[in-house]
């Protein structure tokens, strides 16, 4: 029923090595149990099996103990604890051009793969054609392979991870190979090895590729299975991202603040415009500060400090300003723009129609935006204070970040509110 056993499995490694004998042996590095000086667990009781042609994936940060996991299912190392049975031929891509000797040609290396994997010359004869046709590196193919980019190992060895027919498929990081069209043949390949029934396990960093191609999943944690079964693991993996994210993104802005507020001072009798010279890069800031922004903060419908919101969820835009001397009819603006500076949207008082007399002294402006229907990804706020002929007194330029996340597989910036309809030939659930 399992093509694959992991039961209870445990690996540690060496931190300390020892540089003569007498320290070998006066600091115990010869013990080989757990607790011994200088051992750090890469796994530790790992425990799942996975049925046969099930697709089944790895997930967590990097350091988490998948690619020590996968060697030791491929056999490239040994558990020094448990036990790991897989039932049939496997074939393995673990590392960038692993068992490729540079030296020696694309054809030959498939030779020299091909026997590692366990066929014999007459297979890998029958199979050679087929691994260099998928690899679409045939003018490339009697080169010696230390002339190849890392697309190109990539390429070779996936084509010949995949063509030897194998009954068990390890692969890290399934679709990070080659370029655009070599990533779809990848993933028809799958798509074939699926339906063959064939088992394959792979790590992949892809929330979204497991939700589309995995029939079971498991979430490591420095070592540690911390959720297993596909949609608990993804559950809880993301709610580990969003809340390490959210907490990474309030730490920056808090130090933007802090610096905003080491520079608070009055400016000149006749102000100019004023660009950070230190600390705050160049350019992202700007302004004759009669006006200062002061402080910047995100906060969610709990009137909690946050970052990190999913699609869907309110927040409101927390501004302070400081007016160093009484200043008519200022407009205040604010813009969210994404990663690469693609503004999503923008607007202010004055195009709002919202006419401010008067500012004098500190005072603060809210901006609630009910639903954010931005889709996942890192996004930018912009915040100004002009005049309405668009002198500006304070300009903050993508000085804060915003991360978003959706448990939707939308493409593109922004969700429209949308409905669908259909009618006569339509069965729909």
């Amino acid at each position: 029923m399992y093509a694959i056993n992991v039961n209870n499995v445990s690996k540690w490694f060496r931190r300390t090595k020892a540089t003569t004998i007498k320290e070998f042996v006066v600091k115990g590095l010869w013990k080989k149990e757990p607790s011994a000086p200088g051992l750090v667990w890469a796994l530790k009781d790992v425990d799942f099996g996975v049925k046969r042609g099930a697709t089944f994936a790895v997930i967590g940060q990097n350091g988490s103990g998948k690619s020590t996991l996968l060697k030791i299912l491929a056999g490239i190392l040994r558990p020094d604890a448990g036990s790991v049975s897989v039932s049939g031929r496997i074939s393995a891509l673990i590392e960038l051009g692993a068992g490729f000797h540079p030296e020696f040609t694309g054809r030959e290396n498939i030779y020299i793969n091909g026997m590692l994997l366990g066929l014999t010359k007459k297979e890998i004869r029958k199979k050679t054609d087929g691994i260099i046709e998928f690899s679409g590196l045939r003018d490339f193919i009697d080169e010696p392979v230390r002339t190849y980019s890392s697309g190109m190992y990539s390429k070779l060895g996936f084509s010949v991870a995949v063509n030897i027919d194998p009954d068990v498929l390890l692969i890290d990081e399934v679709f990070a190979v080659g370029d655009e069209e070599f990533v779809h043949k990848c993933k028809s390949k799958m798509d074939e090895f699926k339906r063959r029934g064939k088992t394959i396990l792979f790590v992949t960093h892809s929330l979204q590729t497991v939700e589309q191609w995995c029939d079971d999943a498991v979430w490591l944690r420095y070592g540690i299975v911390k959720a297993a079964g596909k949609n608990e693991a993804l559950s809880s993996y993301r709610q580990e991202i969003f809340a390490s994210e959210s907490s990474s993104l309030l730490k920056q802005n808090e130090m933007v603040r802090d610096e905003l507020s080491s520079k608070d001072e009055a400016p000149a009798e006749t102000p100019e415009p004023v660009d950070e010279a230190e600390g705050i890069d160049s350019g992202k800031r700007w302004g004759t500060r009669e006006v200062e922004i002061a402080s910047v903060r995100l906060l969610d419908s709990e009137g909690r400090e946050r970052y990190g919101f999913h699609t869907g969820e309110m927040f409101t835009i927390e501004i302070g300003f400081k007016a160093h001397k009484p200043v008519a009819e200022p407009v205040c603006g604010f813009a969210i723009l994404t990663g690469d500076g693609l503004w999503c949207y923008g607007t202010n008082t004055y195009i709002e129609d919202i006419r401010i007399n008067e500012i004098t002294g500190e005072g603060t402006a809210r901006i609630t935006i009910e639903k954010v229907e931005l889709l996942s990804g890192t996004y930018f706020l912009n915040v100004a204070i002009s005049t309405k002929d668009g002198h500006v007194y304070d300009y903050h330029n993508q000085l804060y970040r915003i991360s978003i996340t959706s448990d939707r597989d939308d493409v593109g910036i922004f969700r429209f509110r949308h409905k669908w309809e259909f009618k006569d030939g339509f069965s729909v659930e």
